[in-house]
């Protein structure tokens, strides 16, 4: 039964290590004490158990690190247990580490971009009214400190993700050159994860992963402010 893990992310940036122990006593008293003389470090991410309607056979609590940013995702322990019988019980203890890849060193905005265009998108399934207008910024400084938030960003780790939807407007970045040509943009990518992608010169790179307060770094740098969006009733 405690072979296979209770869940394991769905990326192939993973370090995962599982070992195995009998300890006397009943199952749910030694994830009690297992919870108990955890270190302080370590915080509450979940519990469950494997069984039916009134009859439960596994139990299991899963713990987090905090992340490393930029460097390491996610950090989670998970200790699993079942009766082994004869007062015994089978404790399945098991680590997974997630990483973030690297990041290109291609994967920056170009230093030739002069200008800048600010783009408020409208998700069309959820807000309401009309986004507030475009703006281009030419300062140099302002261009370059906007751009430096793009290029500060870490890549969004590959694997499988359940977002909800957005609930604001949606921002788009066009970078540009002297010339008027488009050198990068960056655009919404999955909705409600805080992911963009980039694209470089028509080459779409790795997206990247920007937050919840991306948007607002920008909108302060260029000195702009847009109202909430509006959600429609019913």
């Amino acid at each position: 039964m405690l072979k296979r893990p209770v869940n394991t992310p769905q990326t192939p940036d993973l370090v995962d290590d599982a070992s195995w122990w009998l300890a006397p006593g009943q199952p749910v008293a030694v994830l009690a004490w297992e919870k108990a003389h955890l270190p302080r470090r370590f915080t509450s991410a979940g519990f469950g158990g494997t069984g039916q309607v009134g009859v439960w056979w596994a139990w299991y609590d899963e713990f987090a690190l905090s992340a490393v940013p930029a460097v390491l995702d996610s950090r989670q322990l998970i200790v699993e247990v079942v009766s082994a019988g004869n007062g015994q019980t089978a404790i399945r203890a098991e680590s997974s580490v997630t990483w973030l890849p690297a990041k290109p060193a291609a994967e920056r905005v170009p230093a030739a971009a002069e200008s800048v265009t600010i783009s408020a998108l409208q998700p069309d399934y959820l807000t309401a009214g009309q986004p507030p207008a475009p703006v281009t910024i030419t300062n140099r400084d302002e261009v370059r400190r906007i751009a430096s938030l793009i290029d500060g960003l870490p890549v969004w780790p590959p694997g499988e993700y359940n977002c909800g939807p957005d609930s604001d407007w949606e921002m788009m970045l066009t970078f540009r050159g002297a010339d008027g040509r488009t050198l990068a943009v960056v655009a919404p990518d999955h909705a409600g994860c805080g992911t963009v992608s980039f694209t470089v010169g028509g080459k779409p790179l790795l997206p990247l992963a920007a937050g919840a307060s991306w948007e607002q770094q920008v909108l302060a740098v260029a000195g702009l402010h847009w109202p909430p969006a509006q959600i429609p009733s019913g």
